[in-house]
């Protein structure tokens, strides 16, 4: 006969919201562990809170259970000439498929404690738990009598310590005026099941053929599952409170990708338990005799120790923390903004489409400039490589969605320049213009012509009209004061000119900038002007060209630029003499 306890020991503290604390607490078998991991058997009543979860990450709990023992009842099954209840239809019971009956039932009643504290940044967890811990054994000696506290007179359920305490003190009293009573023993106290002893159907006469349990799931492959579904767990504590952020809600895009990295986590938990619940009918029924040759047992090793699978806990941890780090990064700009720019109202942070059009069409604001965090919406290769696990393949899932290759494809939150574009654009901001506005975005389109690298976009609102790269550039020559034009420019252009990018827009209207205006104003600027100091070395560039132009140019105009950047290279000539017609190019 084998009894399962469905509650605890008496008066028991944990101090944990791991499953596989909870399950060692209250001393679970590994065949009840698995039935319920696998959803074969829901908890329910003082067992839900085996399914509690924390609510923020920086949270600690402790729980603090005990249950009072009333009577024993049951029936004797091997004692001989015991008659079979008339309520039992064996062969009903035979093709139900049941495989155990209860043969005795040890009754009482259960309360459980749960006290949790949600951290601040600058608590120590370590500590707190402690604090809670020492509540707990407070509570504990309340329970057993040793404290001298008064009932509460009111006996709604407590909800804070004091309550709790208070309770505690007069639980056994309280158990006693309000737990079902046994009207078949004078009406005495009995409360719910507690113990439940099981006994082998198929051992009982007229049960020959019951079903029969053959084999469980072995010790150790309980405690893998139990600590992956930990892992699971712990990741989807930090997802949630990314979700929850205020500033992921600001950043539709963003939140986008955070919701189908959740949904594609609960699927592929769901299609994990449902392959968990097959294994152990399986196992249970005699189906399947070879552990060892489960494919669920090899999926469950390739979940551990196969760092490229697509759902490894590590690799779900990567991008997770890249994620982190990009929210980060964003609250960053946002406060050295915040810190840096005097006048406030001119900036929006991360508006709505609607709102950022409304306000760059406003016919107050003659010039607006927007920073686009464009990197935001890149496609996401891991996030596609989640939708289709392969759950049943000796193949390693693409390496390549997790890591990157060349310093080109180092994380955009990690490029340096985004640092320097920080304090350039607070500089911009606080410029003298009053017709001006100024905006952060993470627009739903990603850029495809942006000259840039640092995962940022920069565009220029002229009278309502957005201008992006060499266009924007030749907009702010011709309206914008030439003070802020070396912020501009580090703003729109963060790498040398390769006359070999396929982004024709800006350089070729970066290129018709130098051509038209350059020539004929540099000689006569002053060494200390910073329009001067700013384009020179743009200017010395063209002369540094190995590329052909055939692809940019047509007719007659790209003959003429090649000719003349011939004439510079051979010496022939120190400086261009444009065509009249460049300037409408």
């Amino acid at each position: 006969m084998k009894f399962y306890n469905l509650c605890s020991t008496l008066d028991s503290k944990i101090g944990s919201d791991n499953l596989s604390d909870k399950f060692e607490s209250l001393n679970v078998s590994s065949s009840l562990q698995i039935s319920i991991l696998a959803g074969m058997i829901e908890p329910e009543g003082s067992g839900s809170f085996l399914k509690r979860k924390k609510g923020q990450i920086r949270e600690s709990s402790i729980h603090v259970r005990c249950h009072c023992l009333t009577a024993v009842k049951g029936i004797q099954l091997n004692l001989p000439n015991t008659a079979k209840p008339v309520v039992f239809n064996s062969q009903e019971i035979i093709n139900s498929g049941a495989t155990h009956v209860v043969t005795q039932i040890q009754y009482g009643a259960e309360a459980t404690f749960t006290f949790s504290q949600q951290l601040k940044e600058t608590d120590d967890e370590q500590k707190v738990s402690a604090k809670l811990a020492a509540s707990g054994k407070n509570l504990l000696r309340a329970l057993e009598g040793k404290v001298n506290f008064q009932l509460s007179k009111q006996e709604n359920a407590p909800t804070t310590y004091e309550e709790a305490v208070q309770f505690a003190s007069g639980f056994t009293k309280t158990l006693s005026d309000s737990i079902a009573k046994d009207s078949a023993d004078g009406n005495k106290p009995l409360g719910v099941p507690c113990f439940v002893g099981l006994y082998p159907l198929v051992l009982v006469p007229g049960f020959e053929g019951a079903k029969v349990l053959h084999n469980d799931l072995e010790f150790t492959q309980v405690s893998k599952y139990t600590r992956i579904m930990e892992d699971y767990e712990a990741l989807d504590k930090k997802l949630y409170s990314m979700i929850s952020d205020p500033k992921t809600n600001q950043i539709p895009p963003f939140k986008k990708k955070l919701h189908d990295f959740q949904q594609n986590c609960h699927l592929f938990n769901r299609d994990l338990k449902t392959k968990l619940r097959d294994s152990v009918i399986n196992i249970r029924s005699g189906r399947q005799e070879n552990q060892e040759d489960s494919s669920f047992r090899k999926l469950m090793e390739r979940i551990i120790s196969d760092r490229q699978f697509s759902f490894n806990p590590n690799r779900l941890e990567v991008w997770l923390s890249e994620k982190h780090r990009e929210i980060c990064l964003m609250k960053r700009f946002q406060d050295v903004l915040k810190e840096k720019v005097k006048s406030q109202e001119k900036i929006l942070f991360f508006p709505s489409p609607e709102k950022l059009q409304e306000t760059m069409i406003d016919s107050k604001v003659r010039f607006g400039f927007e920073i686009a965090f464009h990197a935001i919406k890149r496609p996401e290769p891991f996030l596609a490589l989640m939708e289709k696990p392969a759950f049943d393949k000796d193949v390693n899932d693409n390496q390549e969605a997790i890591e990157p290759k060349t310093k080109e494809d180092v994380p955009w939150y990690q490029n340096e320049r985004i640092e320097k574009e920080m304090s350039i654009f607070a500089k911009l901001v606080n410029g003298n213009y009053e017709d001006e506005t100024f905006a952060l975005t993470a627009p739903d389109n990603e850029d495809e012509d942006d000259l840039r690298t640092s995962g940022l976009s920069f565009a220029v609102y002229y009278r309502g009209i957005k201008h992006c790269g060499g266009s924007a550039l030749l907009v702010l020559c011709k309206h914008y004061q030439k003070l802020y034009l070396l912020e501009i420019v580090q703003l729109l252009f963060d790498r040398n000119i390769d006359v070999n990018s396929v982004d024709k827009e800006g350089l070729n209207a970066l290129l018709n900038l130098l051509i038209t205006s350059i020539e004929e104003e540099l000689d006569s600027m002053l060494n200390d002007d910073p329009l001067a100091k700013t384009l020179t070395p743009y200017y010395k560039k063209l002369k540094d060209f190995k590329g052909v132009y055939s692809s940019w140019f047509r007719g007659k105009l790209k003959k003429e630029l090649k000719q003349m950047i011939q004439k510079i290279r051979s010496g022939q000539a120190e400086s261009l003499e444009l065509p009249n017609h460049i300037e409408h190019y």
